[in-house]
């Protein structure tokens, strides 16, 4: 299994191309957003870590990051990048990009050729970025409650009727220490 900057790059292959391979966008990008301050940042605040972005060769790029991220880290960093893509899509098709506003309708003689709305689009990109905040939620979540190694459960607190069937009310408060 791959570890280090070479998961992180298999990863980032990976997303780039689950997005569709976009010209606006390479894994090498991604990658570069998985170790960068802010991102290493704000996984460190969600998740109490302590994560650092690592130079190769004295550049003070940070290519790694130590302790390595593994694919529970790097999910959530994908949430957190995913988050941050579609916004930034639907701030462009919705005018914020400047020359970036599609055509909606070109008309030529008899032809025409129509897209749907740049408002329709850019809500569409806002879902899209509202799901990827609740998945990054659960990822968290999940990670926190993962590395605690119990539950939140209080089961213990309430045993099964015939495990009690066995105590009188004078051993019951001797064995719940309030004697």
């Amino acid at each position: 299994m791959a570890t280090g900057s070479a998961l992180i790059g298999l990863w980032a292959t990976g997303l780039w191309s689950n997005l569709g391979s976009s010209s606006h966008l390479s894994a090498l990008t991604i990658s570069g957003y998985a170790v960068q301050p802010n991102t290493l940042g704000s996984i460190n605040s969600r998740l109490g870590t302590a994560f650092v972005g690592t130079g190769a060769g004295g550049t003070g790029v940070a290519y790694d990051a130590v302790p390595p991220l593994d694919n529970r880290e790097l999910a959530i960093i994908e949430g957190l990048f995913l988050i941050s893509w579609y916004n930034q899509l639907a701030f462009a098709t919705m005018g914020a990009g400047g020359t970036s506003i599609p055509w909606s309708r070109i008309r030529e003689g008899d032809e025409s050729i129509e897209r749907a709305s740049p408002t329709s689009i850019g809500k569409e990109y806002r879902e899209m970025s509202k799901e990827a905040n609740l998945q990054l939620t659960y990822l968290t979540n999940a990670y926190l409650d993962n590395d605690r190694g119990t539950s939140r459960s209080v089961d213990f607190l309430n045993p099964a009727y015939p495990y009690l069937a066995n105590y009188s009310t004078t051993s019951l408060r001797s064995l719940l220490g309030s004697d």
